[in-house]
């Protein structure tokens, strides 16, 4: 949907800087569908915050993602 849109193009309005290797993104462990978008267009789980983010009594972990350019 919009989500997939907005990622592609904003992948693609990057791939034309020179000289950008990779991108770097972090993401609530816990937003699933986020995270599967992230993952169908490359990126990899490449570190994780524990308990990164608390919203009332529940803590989620950060995920960081990596996405290697060419």
């Amino acid at each position: 949907g919009l989500g997939r849109q907005l990622l592609d193009a904003a992948l693609k309005h990057v791939s034309l800087w020179h000289g950008v290797e990779q991108i770097k993104l972090s993401v609530t462990a816990g937003n699933e569908s986020a995270v599967h978008l992230y993952q169908s267009v490359g990126f990899v789980e490449v570190g994780r915050v524990p308990r990164a983010l608390r919203i009332g009594s529940q803590y989620f972990d950060e995920l960081i993602m990596l996405l290697v350019m060419g």
